[in-house]
């Protein structure tokens, strides 16, 4: 698995679903109703925050893609925050609704 940006590049070989399994839920309240949300913090304070929004397809594949690079950023003192929108009825991705829930959520 690669991603690439103007600032970075990272490769990683790991399963974010195993990565992500390792850590430990929270359920956050929003305004539009509970959503389950991982979090991964770097030791000392963080230089970063990343908020890893995934897939519309409702699979472990898909709702923690992202954990493949927790531990990479982790290491670069970067936060992440990893949202189960599938997690809560209004923020559930679906074709026929729009945005405005989730993005009032996150």
């Amino acid at each position: 698995f690669s991603w690439r940006s103007s600032f970075v590049t990272m490769s990683v070989e790991a399963n974010g679903v195993e990565i992500l399994a390792e850590i430990k839920s929270e359920k956050v309240e929003t305004p539009v109703g509970e959503l389950e949300v991982k979090l991964s913090v770097p030791a000392g304070k963080p230089a970063a925050v990343a908020l890893m929004i995934h897939g519309v397809v409702d699979k472990d594949e898909i709702r923690w893609e992202w954990g493949a690079f927790v531990e990479k950023l982790r290491e670069r003192k970067v936060a992440c925050i990893c949202p189960n929108l599938h997690s809560c009825d209004r923020t559930f991705p679906r074709l026929d609704a729009g945005p405005e829930d989730a993005l009032e959520a996150l």
